[in-house]
């Protein structure tokens, strides 16, 4: 998740820092089951 923070923006966007406090992790019922499928 480190990783994809610092890649997945344009160059033109590199004036900020990011960094993690918390990650979760969310899972809905219904888009198991259609995932599942």
């Amino acid at each position: 998740i480190k990783e994809y923070m610092k890649k997945t923006h344009a160059k033109t966007h590199a004036d900020y820092t990011v960094n993690m406090v918390q990650i979760f992790r969310v899972c809905r019922a219904v888009e198991n089951e259609r995932f599942e499928k």
